[in-house]
């Protein structure tokens, strides 16, 4: 009797304390997401990422939930949003992962993100359900009036999309893709497309890449945001294989500037983004990109001068001292006596740009 009293006795304040953080935190959830979460998400992922806000003390705690489907095949990552930190070891969490789809949200007060990324095989558009069918339709028509000419394309585009993307997805995000998915059909390497948001600061920005994994650039690019002083209010990505002769990723950031600046295509922050990103299609991944983060900082350009720098010791002095000049001990010197590799950097440049004032010189390449 004792035992049982007792437990009664726990299991009500766990009751209470459970309803006052559904009565605080169910209108919040409802009030602060983005217009464009509920349109696309369906309810019983919803009804599951509220359990997860109000059962993960994420506010109290300021720890990250990470949520798997059984098979696997979906990952929902829901934590503060004030900590670009945090997002940034989601990302590298995810590297590995062969990457389907992806979106992430922020609360419009930023104190909550919500992330959920799809690692499923392609699935084939499910022709029987009226919703699915809907939207496509939808987004025929409005493909076919922006684009008259494209009517191959468009029916090839449309034919070979993953029912998991349109299920996502609203007719006019399907729309803004295809224009990445044209350019990226004909062209290599990386490219963006900018989208300034009327009467509002913020901005859109799709970025195409081929034959690049997901997962293997998506924390450089989201450290190319931070390194240039943007934040992201919400993103979507999507990797077309079925139908293309290459696969094509597609990623749609809406952006604002840490001023509170109108962000405009011709501003510097914004031409040095664009450039970046556009760099990556022909950037190597690998050990030599941590240069890019935190606490090094440095450029794209920079990263991958550093990396020629080692590539060139190892191949010239290797054979002279096999294990003081491997890579390994290069790489981990160069990392370790950073200082020393900024000044490799500015020395470069000053040798090799002629038009380098004295003051640029000062700033160094990075």
């Amino acid at each position: 009797d004792e035992l049982e009293s007792y437990i009664e006795d726990i299991a009500d304040t766990v009751r209470i304390g459970l309803d006052q953080s559904i009565a605080i935190l169910t209108p919040w959830f409802f009030n602060n997401m983005p217009n464009i979460y509920y349109q696309t998400t369906p309810r019983p992922e919803k009804v599951r990422h509220l359990s997860a806000i109000i059962t993960g003390h994420i506010f109290e705690t300021k720890q990250t939930v990470e949520l798997w489907d059984r098979d696997r095949s979906k990952v929902t990552y829901i934590g503060p949003g004030g900590d670009r930190k945090i997002i940034m070891d989601m990302a590298h969490k995810l590297i590995d992962q062969k990457l389907k789809m992806g979106s992430l949200y922020f609360s419009r007060d930023k104190l909550l993100f919500l992330s959920t990324f799809h690692c499923s095989d392609h699935k084939h558009v499910d022709s029987d359900n009226p919703r699915i069918t809907e939207k496509i339709r939808q987004a025929e028509v409005l493909l076919r009036k922006e684009f008259p000419n494209d009517g191959d394309k468009i029916a090839n585009y449309l034919t070979h999309l993953d029912n998991d993307f349109v299920m996502y997805a609203t007719a006019a995000r399907i729309q803004i893709t295809y224009r990445m998915v044209r350019y990226m059909m004909s062209h290599e390497g990386a490219h963006t497309i900018f989208e300034p948001l009327k009467d509002t600061p913020s901005a859109r920005l799709t970025l195409g890449v081929k034959n690049i994994e997901p997962a293997q650039v998506l924390e450089d690019v989201l450290h190319l945001y931070s390194r240039y002083n943007f934040n992201v209010g919400r993103a979507f990505l999507i990797k077309f294989e079925r139908g293309f002769k290459h696969p094509i990723t597609v990623m749609h950031y809406i952006i604002t500037h840490a001023s509170g600046d109108k962000v405009e295509a011709e501003t510097v922050p914004m031409l040095k983004l664009n450039k970046a990103l556009r760099t990556l299609g022909w950037v190597d991944s690998d050990d030599y990109s941590d240069f890019m983060k935190d606490p090094y900082r440095f450029s794209i350009n920079a990263a991958n001068l550093t990396r020629s720098f080692a590539l060139w010791v190892h191949v010239m002095l290797g054979k002279r001292n096999p294990y003081y000049y491997s890579q390994y001990k290069i790489r981990t010197t160069l990392f370790k006596y950073q200082d020393l590799t900024r000044d490799l950097i500015a020395l470069f440049r000053i040798k090799f740009d002629p038009l380098l004032t004295e003051e640029r010189k000062n700033d160094g390449y990075t």
